[in-house]
């Protein structure tokens, strides 16, 4: 199995991303700082979707290049703010599936450009580099106002795991649990309100279940597809609407943990 921290992410020298990692226990600084933080930390209700973020803000993942290191592949990204007063500090934040608290990078400004400068140093923050992440695995992180008046949230996956029909509807699968077993299914571009059939095996095992698509033709649930003696496997799931078929195919258990 993939050690947890190999899913790590690192930035470009100009940060270093030193901040405070945030532990479940009482910090030992003082009950104001702890106060502080579990209020953030409700605030984020640890990291949301883009979707959720302030309205008329995002937070995008600008891919601009891959590279094998060995037997892994590091992708590199910009991170680029969209819509966000500049007159505001904003604290850096970050989340995968190797640590399900959030990381505290430190504190920044948005240029005109999207990009973040250090409020400190006025340095710009470097790359986002993902290294050794598996297929579905994704990667969070938020900017959030120091005084807690906007909240923007990104998400990017460096392997997604996908389909798509002839007519637009998809599904979209992604790794929840470290250890491979739980995933979530989301579904897009169905009819708005409609009941929408499911069929999922994993090797022997057969599912079916029905999904009622949301107004905006979405739906989502956690499909866990482990099979009781065996250790990893493949799994297919079929989505069937009234104008549309999908099917997504993928590992679960040791094989979904493989780095990419």
């Amino acid at each position: 199995m993939r050690p947890k921290n190999s899913a790590s992410m690192i930035f470009a020298l100009s940060f270093a991303f030193l901040g405070l990692m945030i532990p479940n226990s009482v910090h030992n600084s003082g009950r104001k700082i702890v106060k502080q933080e579990e209020d953030l930390l409700k605030f984020m209700s640890l990291m949301k979707e883009p979707e959720d973020s302030t309205p008329g803000m995002s937070l995008d993942f600008k891919e601009i290049g891959r590279r094998k290191e060995e037997n892994i592949t590091a992708v590199s990204y910009d991170l680029i703010a969209s819509g966000m007063p500049r007159n505001k500090v904003y604290q850096l934040w970050a989340m995968g599936l190797s640590n399900q608290v959030p990381t505290l990078g430190g504190d920044y400004v948005v240029e005109t450009s999207g990009r973040l400068v250090s409020n400190e140093t006025r340095e710009p923050l470097g790359d986002v580099i993902l290294r050794a992440f598996s297929r579905g695995e994704p990667y969070r992180m938020a900017l959030i106002a120091a005084d807690k008046t906007i909240a923007v949230f990104a998400k990017v996956i460096p392997f997604p795991i996908e389909a798509e029909s002839s007519s637009g509807c998809r599904l979209i699968v992604e790794l929840v649990g470290s250890d491979g077993q739980i995933f979530s299914v989301k579904g897009k571009g169905f009819v708005p309100g409609e009941e929408v059939s499911f069929e999922s095996q994993s090797l022997e095992e057969e599912l079916k279940l029905v999904r009622r698509a949301s107004i905006k033709g979405t739906f989502d649930f956690i499909y866990a597809p482990a099979v009781i003696g065996y250790e990893s496997g493949r799994c297919k799931v079929k989505a069937t609407g009234e104008r549309c078929q999908v099917v997504v195919e993928f590992d679960w258990g040791s094989a979904a943990i493989r780095p990419q």
